[in-house]
């Protein structure tokens, strides 16, 4: 990843990375003989989570081995362990290792000292610790980083892979500096293989937030189609096609949606609230069924959206995005008014989507007293305006009485 990411490790504030090591104290509680000892090795490490360096404990624990690890492992990892502790870091380490072959913070220590003596050659140790576990959150993105020096980036994201499946948190710090990689071809290809793995999802949706290359983004989706679920690549395929609309690339949401399954791509194209076109897992692109304010939204089986609406109470019923080209249009839709309510007041708005966006349609509709209104009425998209924000709002009646009314068979169709 040379040239296109930085190190994990570096990447990571103080606070991940006492947690990190909180974490990684586990293997050191674990060889605590002493259930006192360990209770004390415990504290300790909840202690450097929270910030704090120090605290008070019985003389007998925070002289032995076991603490003076951890404390040893947190000032190594926060670089801040000065130069005369260098050696007896490294007598404890070792006798921790006669103690307990094969340890691996006291083997991760016996690394990072020997990478202070000179860059590069704590990697055997490191790697030493790897074969031992994977759970050595620590020595695991010293070897990230030591890859991404080397420029191998299998190697780099198979250890940012360990790092975040033991502890998922790190993915908050770590993912932002791989996104701009995926634009390499090579590296999408390598982050694809891992698209069963449990931070897959969030990496594409810290990749979609942050702008990302969409059309690597796309990629990513595709992989990942045969391990998540439908609700997941469709809430992944909508929020990146309204991430494009909202930066302006509507060229590039146009190529992406196009790409949609059949099925999905026609729900969208259709105006009315059915299935597809009010599945939540599609929005924006589909409707948002809201019921904000003084009303209450019920979307019934057959495509109709009834709201009911409080006496002199309004509120957003609905509001989707979509995509019509610039042009002239007629708007359709069927009004059902309940004659035993007040006539309740609906108007439309559309803006044009995206950076800018602006009203072009204000449109309050009037429709008879009682049984369906069927209503007609011409909108135009002007020329830049390539996407479209559409919002229903109801107004309730004066009075002391709710309003109910119900829409449906809604259609955009060119003129």
């Amino acid at each position: 990843m040379k040239g296109r990411t930085i190190s994990a490790r570096s990447s990571m504030h103080w606070f991940v990375r006492a947690a990190v090591l909180l974490c990684c104290t586990v293997a050191a509680l674990l060889s605590c003989r002493d259930a006192s000892l360990a209770y004390w090795a415990s504290r300790l490490g909840e202690s450097l989570e929270a910030g704090h360096a120090h605290f008070a404990m019985p003389a007998w624990a925070a002289q032995s081995t076991q603490v003076q690890l951890i404390n040893d492992q947190h000032a190594l990892w926060m670089e801040t362990l000065p130069d005369s502790a260098l050696p007896r870091v490294a007598d404890n380490a070792r006798a921790e290792l006669v103690r307990e072959p094969l340890e691996p913070s006291a083997l991760y220590q016996l690394g990072m000292l020997a990478e202070r003596r000179a860059a590069g050659t704590g990697r055997p140790l490191f790697e030493l610790v790897e074969r031992v576990t994977r759970r050595e959150v620590p020595n695991e993105l010293e070897l990230e980083g030591l890859a991404v020096q080397r420029a191998d980036n299998a190697a780099a994201i198979a250890h940012v892979d360990h790092a975040v499946l033991y502890v998922p948190a790190l993915g908050d710090q770590i993912f932002p500096a791989l996104v701009p990689a995926i634009a390499d071809p090579a590296i999408l290809k390598i982050i694809m293989r891992y698209a069963d793995r449990p931070w897959y999802y969030g990496f594409i949706r810290q990749a979609i937030d942050q702008g990302g290359d969409p059309d690597a983004i796309t990629g990513l989706i595709r992989a990942g189609s045969g391990h998540l679920q439908t609700m997941y690549i469709n809430e992944l395929n909508a929020s990146l096609i309204s991430a494009l609309i909202n930066s302006g690339n509507i060229g590039a949401a146009r190529r992406i949606s196009g790409g949609l399954a059949p099925d999905i791509r026609k729900g969208l194209g259709e105006m009315g609230f059915s299935q597809i076109a009010t599945n939540p897992h599609l929005t924006p692109l589909s409707w948002t069924i809201d019921g904000r304010g003084g009303i209450n939204t019920r979307l019934e089986e057959s495509g109709t959206l009834a709201v009911t609406a409080g006496p002199e109470q309004s509120g957003l019923a609905a509001s989707r995005v979509t995509m019509f080209a610039p042009g002239t249009y007629a708007f359709v839709q069927t009004i059902v008014h309940d004659a035993s309510t007040p006539r309740a007041g609906i108007v439309w708005d559309v803006l044009c989507a995206g950076q800018a966006q602006q009203v072009i349609w204000h449109q309050p509709v009037s429709f008879g007293q009682s049984g369906r209104t069927t209503t007609r009425a011409t909108v135009i998209f002007p020329t830049g305006c390539d996407a479209q924000a559409w919002r229903l709002q109801v107004v309730g009646a004066d009075g002391d009485e709710p309003s109910t009314v119900s829409i449906t068979n809604l259609a955009v169709q060119a003129q």
